[in-house]
């Protein structure tokens, strides 16, 4: 990993032009950022038996990640060593899939792997002159599990998740990761918008402060704290809210006995992803990048199982706001696509207290630099 430097130079000017709608800057992106960045792809819970599977495509590849007889998650190319074929398609929604009796079978020719990559079988496997399995296991993948949460790689020279992403997902509530569950199904959203101005969008911090955050939050009480991998910030929630959902939000986590009730936090992990902790979930967010003017947001939560009355209203309003909070973000940052695709559009200034940007414009030009 590259030094990007103890102190951030808060002059640097944010993105603009052909950073943002170029094709050569955004294949730059996937070759030297994006693949070889570990992603987020799911909490172990889901994949809670051996045979139970996940499919995560990102920048054009896909990966599987395979709960093994060991209990350990692998994770592999998802292609077929015979002709390419894709594994394992998993639910449209989720992307979870089971492998019967824990081997992943081709759909194309009847290929079989075990759980750890290995060729298993193979048919009519005479015909094959010299067919050599050891050579033609499936090609494996990077894995990382942290604090519960399950990373991949997709490509080889990626760094373990640290600072904000490893360090902070390993300490930040210990006891509570393994008991988190999927509370839905992630939710997917498409936008015209290229994935650097949805990450920068997301670390604005006088935007945060004002309305950028999902739940309502004090602007007063925002912190924020750079590492080497990501940038943190906490803040208290309001005490009162006169919108609705937001207003019976907030009076559902009052009651509530979780010490967590009336905080806030959440982690930008490098380069593409935000972890939200709140008394009743977990929420990820990924900026998935699609073109150079196309980005999906992907939005999973987690928490831990409770029926109670008050949970479960508190969910429902956070769902509600998380819908309502995504609804308008897409309008704005498809504003922003729009006007720095603009010729007539250079470099704007950067406050003294937009550390996250000037940050994650720091740590952009570093990593997409030649060498």
């Amino acid at each position: 990993m590259r030094d990007i430097g103890a102190t951030v130079d808060n002059s640097l000017a944010p993105l603009h032009g052909a950073q943002v709608t170029g094709s050569t800057a955004f294949a730059a992106d996937v070759t030297r950022i994006l693949t070889p960045s570990w992603q987020f792809v799911c909490h172990e819970s889901d994949l809670p038996a051996p045979g139970t599977a996940m499919r995560f495509d990102f920048c054009g590849r896909s990966a599987l990640v395979v709960r093994g007889a060991d209990s350990a998650i692998g994770g592999f190319v998802n292609a077929c060593r015979h002709r390419g074929s894709r594994l394992i398609d998993g639910d449209a929604a989720t992307g979870l899939a089971y492998c019967i009796d824990g081997r992943i079978r081709c759909p194309a020719h009847g290929w079989i792997y075990d759980s750890v990559g290995a060729l298993e079988y193979v048919p009519r496997e005479n015909l094959y002159p010299a067919l050599d399995r050891r050579v033609l296991a499936l090609q494996r993948l990077a894995v990382s599990r942290v604090g519960g949460w399950v990373f991949v790689a997709l490509a080889t020279d990626a760094q373990l998740p640290a600072a904000a992403g490893g360090e902070w997902l390993a300490q930040c509530e210990p006891g509570r990761l393994q008991l988190l569950r999927r509370l839905a199904e992630p939710r997917v959203v498409s936008l015209d918008c290229n994935w650097r101005v949805v990450c920068a969008d997301g670390l604005d911090l006088p935007l945060l402060g004002s309305h950028a955050a999902a739940v309502p939050i004090e602007p007063a009480s925002l912190r924020a704290t750079l590492a080497e991998e990501g940038v943190a910030t906490t803040a208290q929630l309001l005490g009162v809210s006169t919108a609705w959902s937001a207003g019976g939000y907030l009076r559902q986590l009052a009651a509530s006995p979780v010490t967590l009730s009336g905080r806030w936090e959440c982690a930008f992990v490098w380069p593409n992803t935000w972890f939200e902790i709140t008394a009743d979930q977990w929420t990820i967010t990924q900026a998935l990048p699609l073109s150079p003017g196309r980005t999906q947001l992907r939005e999973v939560s987690y928490g831990v199982p409770d029926a109670s009355r008050r949970m479960r209203v508190a969910r429902y309003l956070h769902r509600r706001l998380r819908r309502s909070h995504v609804a308008t973000r897409v309008k704005r940052l498809e504003r922003l696509q729009a006007g720095l695709a603009s010729a007539d559009v250079g470099p704007g200034p950067v406050a003294s207290d937009e550390i996250g940007l000037a940050w994650f414009t720091l740590r952009l030009r570093v990593e997409s630099s030649p060498g």
